[in-house]
């Protein structure tokens, strides 16, 4: 298992070579227990996107139901082979956008989206793609859904 430091070196290096990561650290404890005071129990569909190394992602994957699903979109390779070693069934990690994340998902068999945790760099965006993104998660939010958007820099 590697140390806090050597993830944290490990992130940062990842960052540097893919400058469609937006972050320059992993998300700390702070950051995660803020987003979870947002975030409740028993959830089916959880979207993350922008799942990095997945420190959200492990936070995040008990407030799943037994027979929810969490889907992690993450845009890079190292952190794609990184969060597919997390050993949780309920994990569909997929390589994409967050500009296009709903044709992502099946939708047929999750209806709605319980919670969006977003950790995307908006800022990046054109006012275009920020729109689509908020849209569709609007459009495909349960009624009592949420959006949450983050970042750490």
């Amino acid at each position: 298992m590697k140390s806090d430091i050597s993830k944290r070196i490990n992130f940062l290096k990842t960052t540097i070579l893919d400058r469609e990561v937006a972050a320059f650290t992993m998300s700390s404890q702070y950051v995660v227990k803020r987003v979870l005071k947002h975030v409740g129990h028993g959830l089916h569909t959880i979207v993350e996107l922008g799942s990095g190394d997945g420190v959200m992602t492990q936070a995040l994957l008990p407030r799943l139901s037994p027979e929810g699903k969490l889907f992690a979109i993450e845009t890079n390779t190292t952190f794609i082979h990184i969060l597919k070693e997390l050993p949780d069934p309920r994990l569909r990690v997929i390589q994409g956008n967050a500009q296009n994340f709903i044709s992502y998902l099946d939708l047929h068999a999750h209806n709605t989206i319980d919670l969006v945790a977003a950790s995307i760099p908006f800022t990046y965006m054109s006012s275009v793609e920020r729109g689509k993104i908020v849209d569709e998660c609007y459009r495909n939010l349960a009624a009592n859904g949420s959006l949450v958007i983050f970042n750490q820099y």
